[in-house]
């Protein structure tokens, strides 16, 4: 029996130690603001130790008992210390818990009331940036009215000299030009562009004019020696003619493009010879893709006196593209073209190699060896 109450004299003392390290371990956690859950677990534990312990606890008989009693009244004591501490603690923490609170919800409003302050910043360098924008563009509107106001005081020193068929619209252009200037609109650049571009093509028509007046003048020298040439001739004349009167500008420099060519072509004079070289074909036969007729055809070229090639127009029957070239076929009858076949074959040259002659006055070629015959290929 001594035995016993040896052993729960121990096991409260034990008790005891164990609620006094509890508590501190306690206080430790609640400082560090972790939950109390265990806390109030290891509590109940503790409650049903107390509760098993011996009879002889509950009734203590000898000295040894009433130690026994003491000690676990002590731990009962502690417990209840515990208890209150902890409740403490637990009210600490939720005035933690409500100032965190309180705090968050501080720190948002303070995030709402920067987040605001920065919208408001940001508007204000908008409009800041819309109107640096407008006075940009306030500024190029006038740099741009200032240079097409001296565009048009430009335009108005220039149009005097001008025919009147150029002058009257560009007049009615300035005009508006002006009228829009006045308005501050800058839309009166393209009114400026009608009348510069109408002013340029009046100073053009004086040269075109001029020109146009020289070139008839020099061809009225020109001699024709047939009906063909002089037909031809005439055309040109009269294109010329007509375009100055009607006062067409690019009617007038086609016309006189085309005088130009007629009289130069008319004042040639070249020989035309058949080519016989090494590595050149001098006569070739050719078969119509339509009605698969046989033409036959000499490859001649144009030299001048010392040799020179001299270029001429000539359509390509088989196209009719035009190729500017001193080297063609001129077609010729069946009959030369196998007499100029075989003698070529045979002694590998050709000893007549004249064709034909342009002299001046005459606007084609004339051809001994293919009299009538104007169909000409430029390729083979």
């Amino acid at each position: 029996m001594d035995g016993n109450r040896q052993r729960a004299f121990t096991a409260a003392t034990d008790l005891t130690t164990s609620l006094e390290n509890e508590l501190k371990a306690t206080q430790e956690l609640l400082g560090r603001g972790e939950q109390t859950q265990s806390l109030d677990q290891k509590n109940r534990n503790a409650q049903w130790t107390a509760k098993a312990l011996p009879e002889l606890l509950r009734n203590p008989q000898t000295e040894l008992d009433q130690e026994i009693a003491k000690n676990f009244t002590g731990a009962e004591h502690a417990l209840t210390l515990a208890n209150e501490e902890a409740s403490g603690y637990r009210q600490a923490l939720a005035g933690a818990s409500g100032y965190h609170s309180k705090s968050t919800t501080a720190w948002e409003q303070l995030d709402h009331e920067a987040t605001t302050a920065r919208d408001k910043i940001e508007e204000e360098l908008g409009a800041a940036r819309n109107a640096l924008t407008a006075i940009s563009s306030l500024q190029a509107t006038q740099t741009t009215l200032d240079k097409l106001g001296r565009l048009w005081q430009s335009l108005n020193e220039q149009i005097g000299g001008i025919p009147a068929k150029w002058k009257v619209p560009a007049q009615a252009s300035l005009a508006a030009g002006a009228a829009l200037l006045a308005q501050g609109s800058s839309g009166a650049e393209n009114s400026l562009q009608v009348a510069r571009q109408l002013i340029r093509d009046g100073a053009k028509w004086g040269e075109t004019a001029v020109a146009g007046q020289t070139e008839l003048a020099a061809s009225r020298a020109c001699v024709a020696r047939d009906a063909d040439t002089q037909m031809a001739l005439s055309a040109a004349q009269t294109a010329v003619q007509q375009a100055l009167d009607e006062q067409d500008l690019a009617g007038a420099a086609k016309a006189v493009s085309g005088l130009q060519r007629i009289v130069a072509q008319i004042n040639q004079a070249y020989e035309v010879r058949i080519v016989c070289r090494t590595g050149r074909r001098s006569v070739v036969q050719r078969t119509e893709h339509n009605s698969h007729a046989n033409r036959y055809y000499a490859i001649v070229e144009s030299v001048n006196h010392d040799g020179t090639p001299v270029k001429r127009s000539i359509q390509n029957r088989e196209s009719g593209t035009f190729l500017e070239t001193a080297m063609w076929g001129q077609e010729i009858p069946q009959t030369l073209y196998q007499e100029l076949y075989h003698e070529k074959s045979t002694t590998g040259a050709i000893q007549d190699l004249s064709f034909g002659v342009k002299e001046p006055g005459y606007l084609e070629p004339r051809y001994a060896k293919a009299p009538g015959s104007n169909h000409e290929i430029t390729s083979w």
